[in-house]
C-alpha cells in the first residue's frame, strides 16, 4: 500500500502527464530502441510510426497517476494491457530492461 506522501507526490504529476504524456512516451520508446533494437519486432511498426503505440502508453500512465489512490478504477486496462504482453511473449526478463529505461536521465536536444 502507498503512503499519503507517495500517493501525494504521483497525483501531482497529473498535470504534467496531461500535457506533455504522448512528448515523454515518445522520448522513451526513442531511447528504448535505441539501446535495445531487437525489442522492435515486439511492437507494431504502424502503430509506432502513426503515435498510436506513444498516445496509449501515455493515456495509461495519465490514468494509473489520476487514480493511484483507487487503482481499482483502472484495473480493467490493466488487465487488457497484461494479456496483449502475455500474447506479444512479453518475459518477466523484458521488464528490468524497461526499468534500466525509465530510470535513465532523459537528455535534452
Amino acid at each position: 500500500m502507498l503512503n499519503e506522501h507517495t500517493i501525494k507526490v504521483i497525483k501531482s504529476t497529473v498535470p504534467v502527464l496531461e500535457i506533455h504524456g504522448v512528448a515523454i512516451t515518445k522520448r522513451f520508446y526513442d531511447m528504448l530502441f535505441t539501446a535495445h533494437p531487437e525489442l522492435l519486432n515486439m511492437f507494431n511498426h504502424a502503430n509506432q510510426q502513426q503515435g498510436k503505440q506513444q498516445t496509449a502508453l501515455a493515456n495509461a500512465v495519465y490514468a494509473a497517476a489520476l487514480h493511484i489512490d483507487r487503482l481499482e478504477a483502472i484495473l480493467p486496462v490493466v488487465k487488457q494491457i497484461a494479456h496483449k504482453h502475455r500474447s506479444l511473449g512479453v518475459k518477466a526478463e523484458h521488464y528490468p530492461i524497461v526499468a534500466t529505461i525509465c530510470w535513465r536521465p532523459f537528455k535534452t536536444y
